[in-house]
């Protein structure tokens, strides 16, 4: 699934602003819902952004962006079958970032999607990408968000990093200058990525060694395509 979701950002956020905000100089307006506002629940979920992970449906996000997604089943023989649905660029806060959204859907869902699928095309990563039929569309909207991919605009530099998120459980640095950050406890996992977009990645803190295997397989949140 990390082959596919790198998000290319086509929107522009001056810097100063992250900045400001990142490196603890009090803001002037008050913002909910920013990217270290992270709340963990009882029950292993968290909620970020005002989504609550494995709870949230894909329709609330179309509300709240008022915009419809770009919604695809994507295959590939490494991952398997994904849904995700892609919001971008959306305001978040004082920040605009791309946005993605992997819905839950079980095999038996999935495979039905496929084989109703109206469309179907190569992606760079060498998944396939399958386009929804009209009702299976809309089922999808009714399904709950799992995992969330955002990518800012702006650079996170390690000290801004630290004073928002604190100091992470696990530092990789990668041999191509790729370094990941790993937030267990958050069900986050940060990337600083020198020749492209940092990258932040949500899951639920229950389901964070599933999201800390793929790294450790190889597979790099750099890679994610759309």
């Amino acid at each position: 699934m990390f082959k596919k979701i790198l998000l290319t950002l086509t929107v522009a956020i001056p810097f100063f602003g992250l900045a400001f905000l990142l490196t603890g100089s009090p803001p002037r307006t008050h913002y909910d819902n920013l990217p270290w506002d992270v709340e963990v629940h009882a029950d292993g979920t968290s909620s970020v952004f005002g989504i609550h992970l494995e709870q949230t449906p894909l329709s609330e996000l179309r509300e709240r962006f008022m915009v419809f997604p770009s919604l695809a089943l994507f295959q590939s023989r490494e991952d398997g079958q994904s849904l995700e649905a892609y919001f971008g660029p959306v305001k978040l806060g004082p920040f605009e970032a791309n946005f993605l959204a992997v819905l839950a859907a079980d095999e038996q869902t999935l495979a039905g999607f496929a084989e109703r699928a109206v469309h179907g095309k190569a992606t760079p990563s060498g998944a396939r990408r399958l386009e929804l039929s009209e009702n299976d569309t809309r089922a999808a909207l009714a399904l709950p968000v799992v995992e969330i991919t955002y990518v800012p605009r702006a650079r996170y530099d390690e000290d801004s990093v630290l004073a928002r998120f604190g100091e992470p459980a696990r530092r990789l640095p990668m041999d191509d200058g790729r370094r990941y950050w790993l937030y267990p406890e958050q069900g986050l996992v940060l990337m600083f990525n020198r020749r492209g977009r940092d990258v932040l990645h949500y899951v639920a803190p229950a389901r964070f060694d599933e999201a800390q295997g793929r790294i450790l397989t190889g597979e790099g949140l750099d890679r994610m395509l759309p």
